[in-house]
């Protein structure tokens, strides 16, 4: 895959401090006071339905098997621009977080990829913001923005199908692209040969430049 390498980040979260008691100096005329009994609490049972730290967010980073690649609504976007929002929701259970950019990949119908060049660094419609920690709990979504210049003379190829691998895993969810956005490669040099991927991003409007 050409163009800009994508990155993750990830963010780190400290617990809880822990609770500190004090007692009265005892001097040495003074008779210990008696040991008053303790019991412990009685422990929640664990969650099953969340993997969460101290602070309340998703400890584990989403992975493929987690989520679901849709398509969502159609965008307003400037004359020339070819741009479709993908919507990775989160089926699983267990809350789970991403961090850094998707990898994306179009192919054709036969299953031959498309040789566009791939650029995660945002457009007239892609976001320039860096990637932002996105928390997804059970059923939440996030969102990636992709964007490509219309083909002026021609389209060489046809996109059909649209592969994206989450951020820091290297299994990839597909999505049929029939129906949906006319994504072609225009040929080598043209402006229509290029993709601008957005990070996850927990908003539509955070995809967004405009």
């Amino acid at each position: 895959m050409s163009g800009v390498a994508f990155v993750a980040f990830s963010a780190a979260c400290s617990g809880p401090q822990q609770a500190t008691t004090t007692t009265s100096l005892v001097t040495s005329a003074s008779p210990a006071p008696p040991a008053t009994p303790t019991t412990s609490p009685t422990p929640s049972p664990p969650s099953t339905t969340t993997a969460t730290s101290p602070l309340g967010i998703a400890a584990d980073q989403c992975t493929t098997s987690q989520l679901t690649l849709t398509a969502g609504k159609p965008v307003s976007e400037p004359t020339g621009q070819h741009s479709l929002l993908l919507v990775l929701t989160n089926h699983s259970p267990i809350a789970c977080y991403m961090s850094g950019y998707p990898g994306v990949t179009l192919y054709d119908a036969s299953g031959a990829e498309l040789p566009l060049k791939y650029y995660w660094q945002g457009d007239q419609v892609v976001t320039h913001s860096p990637p932002q920690r996105v928390d997804l709990a059970s059923g939440i979504s996030a969102y990636v923005m992709i964007n490509k210049y219309r083909c002026d003379l021609q389209t060489a190829s046809e996109a059909t199908t649209l592969r994206l691998i989450p951020p820091n895993d290297i299994s990839p969810l597909q999505l049929s692209l029939a129906g949906l956005r006319e994504l072609g490669y225009c040929g080598p040099g043209d402006p229509g040969s290029t993709l601008e991927i957005s990070p996850v991003e927990p908003t539509i409007g955070a995809t967004r430049a405009l």
